[in-house]
Formats: structure tokens, C-alpha cells, sequence
């Protein structure tokens, strides 16, 4: 074990958009509950009710992050969980609501709900909506992003709005290229025109977002938000937001089994570390700008150096962003790069043989969740669908590598990652594969 927390605490980590470290503030938060607050949060003891006055506390960072009033936050597993029950509660509510319209021997005739989103969504919203359109459930249209600007266009999605449109999910941010999507604006519009179409219900998954950008879910227009906690350095659960759950959302539980969450999620609270989410919120809503400026800045420091080091001309390889606006704050994470390295010598050089190649580096071949048998990354053969989607060539894409900086990354790691960067891919591409 010592030996393992030593190689750890050499680790330069660019892999911050795959998942991030336990803020200290955090680790103390969890481990305060578990000693002080391990009682049932339904029990009516005194240790009972304490642990309970804990996760309301939680509940109202995590609201106050994301300028949303406390009822309406859900705690979940985590951003599967979330996704998952945002499709399921979309779906449920069109066929509850076309029962009540049509006899039982006319309900065949019925319109599949239609679902709207982007091809290049997580896959914990891709995959459920897939499922729904193959087992003949749903039917959906998956929104293309365009290359010169890294997003979608409004026009795209309200073009395929319908009487039958029963959501529409836009990321606020991709995890792999950090394109920024213009969810309130479209969110906004689909609301205007859901006036005509039918009842239609906006989410967005702002699993990369928090603790990058200010989030307003008033502002989003959004009916569910989905929250992620180890992404913004607190532990691997989450929350749904849901705009009056039940009442003017709804929300039908998964499980079943206990009066929890209000009647939504039934099972015993998971105490420590709704606790160690709610200071992870407490940390953004405090620290926000500071966090930002320093990521960015650490951002820019990055593409500098990776210009500098990989500037085109002489032997040395050329460097592509996949990000039209990379440096843009406004269009761009302010932590995220997706860089390639190319050269047409290199013909079947991949970032695989340089993930490999990297001695103290930590950073990813597209997100974690898409490698192969969700393996490590080196073990990617294949370019990111993602990348593919945002419309990167099929050579530059498995030439990519993800570099997400974080809170705690220095200039000096940047000098020394970007040194280590260019030793590996000279490495491999004297491999000639």
C-alpha cells in the first residue's frame, strides 16, 4: 500500500474530465459522518435526526449550486442513475397520459414517444434511448454537431420537434472535446414551440460542468439537471434536479421497498456520502471564480507549450485541437483539451502507443466510460464515436489524446507533462507500426 500511495503521489494527472480526486475538505466531511452520523436518517432517535439534519444541509449546497430551491433536488447513485431515470420518467408519463386519451383496443395506433438529443451525449443517455428505439418503445433523432463550431444548431433540433416529443436532452458540456452547448437558448425555444407540439420536457446532463461554470437551472430552462459528484471532487454519487418533483415534473420511482427521497428513490440514505457531496458543492458555491481562473489559466499554459513543443516544421510532428474554439471561455471548459498529434509518416500510429509510453502522465484516449471493455485507455483500437460524430477524421481521431487539467495542477507539472508528451510520441512514432 505505501508503495502504491507513492507512485500515486507522483502521478502528473490530466484525466480530470474522466473522474477527479476527493477534495481534502471532502475526505474530512466523510469521515466525520461515518463516525458521527452512521444512524438510519429515517430513524426517529436523536443520532437518527441528526444524521437526517445532515442531508438537508447537503441537499441545500447542492441546490444553492445550481440556483435551484432544495425540494428539488433527488440524491442518486450517480449520472447513469440520473440519465437513465430522466428517459424512463419521459417515457412512462407519454404512454400514462396517451392512456388516458385512447380505449385500450386503439393503443397500438399510438404515436411512439419521440426523444430528442445529440450523437454525442454520454453513453449512460445514448444507451437507454437506443434500447427503447430497438425493443420498439421510443423512437428518437439524434442530433449531428457541426464541425466549425463544435455544437449544435437550434435550427437542427427544432426541426425534428413533434406532437410526440416527449424530451429533449442536450449535454451542457462534452467530456471529451469541452464544447460548450447552448442549452438555454435551445432549451428556451423548444419550450415555445412544445406550445404547439405537445408537452415536451428539457434536460440536460451537467456532469462536466459543475465547478467549471456558473449553473442556473432557471436560466437553463431545464426540467431535470444531472449531477454528478466525482467530477467536481466529491465522491462517486450524484443528484437529479427535478422542477417540482411529481407535481409540475414527473418523476415515477424506480424502486421500491421505502418511503425514502420523499416517496422517488426508495433505500436507506447513503449518509457519508451525501454528506461529502453536499461539501463538494459547498466548495464550488465558495470558490467558483478561483477555480476557474486557475484551470484556465493552467489551459492556456498547456496549448502554449503544446504549440511550442510541437510547432509544425523540421522533423517535428504537428498538434490538431479538436476544438474550434479551444481557448474561447465562452465556447470552451476551461480545463479540457483534445489534442492530436499527427504526422503522414505515421501510419498506424495511435494515442494508445503513447498513453503507453508515458511514465508519470495520467491522461485518456477519448472518455473512460467508451475504452474497449472499459478497460484502461491504452487498450483503445478505435477512434471516440464522439470525435467521429464532431467531425474529425478517422486518422486524427485515434491520434487523440484528452488532457483535462485540474485544481491541482501546477505550471511545473505542465512543463514536465508536455516534455514527457513529446518523448512518447517521438517514441512512437520511431516505431513506424
Amino acid at each position: 500500500m505505501a508503495n502504491l500511495m507513492s507512485s500515486i503521489a507522483d502521478v502528473i494527472y490530466f484525466d480530470n474530465n474522466a473522474t477527479t480526486p476527493l477534495a481534502p475538505e471532502v475526505c474530512h466531511a466523510i469521515n466525520t459522518a461515518c463516525v458521527n452520523a452512521f444512524a438510519n436518517p429515517s430513524s426517529a432517535s436523536v443520532i437518527g435526526k441528526a444524521a437526517k439534519k445532515l442531508i438537508i444541509e447537503s441537499r441545500s449546497e447542492i441546490a444553492q449550486m445550481i440556483n435551484a430551491d432544495f425540494t428539488d433536488i433527488i440524491f442518486t447513485s450517480g449520472g447513469t442513475e440520473s440519465n437513465n431515470w430522466v428517459v424512463y420518467s419521459a417515457i412512462k408519463y407519454y404512454y400514462s397520459k396517451m392512456s388516458e386519451k385512447v380505449s385500450p383496443n386503439d393503443f397500438k395506433s399510438v404515436p411512439l414517444p419521440h426523444i430528442v438529443t445529440t450523437e454525442v451525449e454520454h453513453d449512460a443517455m445514448i444507451e437507454p434511448i437506443q434500447k427503447l428505439v430497438e425493443e420498439g418503445k421510443a423512437q428518437a433523432s439524434f442530433i449531428a454537431v457541426d464541425p466549425k463550431t463544435g455544437s449544435i444548431d437550434l435550427e437542427d433540433v427544432l426541426r425534428v420537434l413533434k406532437e410526440e416529443t416527449v424530451l429533449v436532452s442536450v449535454m451542457l458540456s462534452n467530456n471529451e472535446t469541452g464544447a460548450i452547448f447552448p442549452v438555454a437558448e435551445i432549451m428556451q425555444r423548444v419550450k415555445a414551440a412544445s406550445k404547439e407540439y405537445g408537452n415536451c420536457f428539457c434536460h440536460t446532463d451537467a456532469a462536466q460542468s459543475i465547478g467549471k461554470m456558473k449553473i442556473d437551472v432557471k436560466k437553463l430552462n431545464v426540467d431535470y439537471l444531472t449531477i454528478v459528484g466525482h467530477k467536481f471532487y466529491g465522491p462517486r454519487i450524484g443528484a437529479l434536479y427535478v422542477n417540482k418533483p411529481g407535481e409540475k415534473t414527473p418523476l415515477p420511482p424506480l424502486f421500491f421497498g421505502g418511503n425514502q427521497e420523499r416517496g422517488f428513490r426508495s433505500g436507506t440514505e447513503n449518509t457519508p456520502m451525501i454528506v461529502g457531496l453536499g461539501a463538494a458543492a459547498r466548495l464550488v458555491n465558495e470558490n467558483l471564480e478561483l477555480y476557474r481562473n486557475h484551470m484556465y489559466q493552467m489551459k492556456m499554459l498547456l496549448h502554449d507549450k503544446l504549440v511550442e513543443m510541437f510547432e509544425t516544421g523540421s522533423e517535428r510532428p504537428c498538434v490538431f485541437f479538436n476544438h474550434p474554439n479551444v481557448t474561447d471561455q465562452s465556447n470552451c471548459l476551461v480545463n479540457t483539451i483534445s489534442v492530436a498529434f499527427y504526422d503522414p509518416e505515421w501510419k498506424s500510429f495511435t494515442a494508445s502507443a503513447v498513453l503507453n509510453n508515458l511514465s508519470k502522465v495520467v491522461a485518456s484516449a477519448g472518455a473512460a466510460c467508451h475504452s474497449q471493455q472499459h478497460n484502461d485507455s491504452s487498450a483503445v483500437t478505435t477512434p471516440s464515436r464522439v470525435l467521429i460524430s464532431c467531425g474529425v477524421e478517422e486518422h486524427i481521431a485515434l491520434r487523440t489524446i484528452r488532457l483535462s487539467v485540474g485544481r491541482q495542477t501546477t505550471a511545473a507539472d505542465i512543463e514536465e507533462a508536455v516534455v514527457q508528451l513529446y518523448s512518447a510520441v517521438s517514441m512512437a512514432a520511431q516505431t513506424k507500426i
